[in-house]
């Protein structure tokens, strides 16, 4: 992808979003010779990306290229977890025990 601020900004407006902007999130070493920065990009107050980079610009790039994998490449399954499955009595749980053995702290 050699523009996904670009791409982002035009599913935005398709979709009739607010226009992407970049938050700067976290920052540490800036005056180091390895600094790392993290931003986010946000429609209106929601963080659709979240991007780390050794530049600025290169933390924008990876957080809306985030943004962008997040909304193409959602998993939808078509399958119930056995966790949620219906009918069964989940709120007591007894787990099994470890054993007549001390434990070591």
């Amino acid at each position: 992808m050699s523009q996904p601020k670009r791409m982002l900004s035009a599913l935005l407006k398709r979709h009739g979003r607010e226009r992407p902007l970049s938050r700067m999130l976290r920052e540490t070493g800036r005056l180091s010779v390895s600094p790392i920065y993290v931003v986010g990009v946000f429609t209106g107050t929601e963080r659709i990306g979240v991007g780390y980079g050794s530049s600025i610009k290169m933390a924008e790039h990876r957080a809306a290229q985030n943004a962008l994998n997040s909304y193409f490449l959602k998993e939808l399954s078509d399958f119930e977890l056995p966790s949620a499955i219906e009918g069964e009595d989940t709120t007591t749980f007894f787990p099994a025990p470890l054993g007549d053995s001390t434990p070591i702290l």
